[in-house]
């Protein structure tokens, strides 16, 4: 296997990640589950500081129409609740894959994935109503 090298934006995240943890505070690293930026230097050094939790989710649970399988890297124990998986069928249909193309606006043609990039609006919520039920907590 070829290493994988972090690049500029990875490696700024990541530094601001461990100054958020010299400082005490909550920090938080979103991404696709099955992303390479587990593999990071980076994101490995992240896993191993105390008090890092990864909390594991698909977005259909917050109102998408793609499962979306996503990891929080956090310390912010609060986002646990962010770790809830499609309950399948019957409760939630049959999702559609993000894979190839779609038209997007105007009819230009663009990736799926880009189309579902976007935070939900059911998620921002849980995660805000989250925050908000935590607000005497230092971060």
């Amino acid at each position: 296997h070829r290493p994988v090298h972090e690049g500029n934006a990875a490696a700024a995240m990541f530094k601001i990640a461990r100054t958020q943890h010299r400082a005490g505070g909550w920090r938080s690293i979103e991404h696709p589950r099955d992303s390479l930026l587990r593999h990071l230097p980076g994101a490995q050094q992240l896993a191993k500081m105390s008090n890092t939790i990864k909390a594991m989710g698909d977005q259909c649970v917050f109102g998408g129409d793609h499962v979306k399988p996503t990891m929080w890297m956090t310390n912010a124990t609060l986002l646990e609740m962010l770790a809830r998986s499609c309950p399948g069928q019957p409760e939630h249909p049959r999702h559609e894959q993000l894979q190839g193309t779609t038209a997007g606006t105007g009819g230009r043609t663009i990736y799926k994935t880009a189309a579902a990039a976007a935070y939900l609006h059911g998620l921002c919520s849980a995660v805000a109503n989250t925050y908000a039920d935590h607000h005497d907590e230092p971060f």
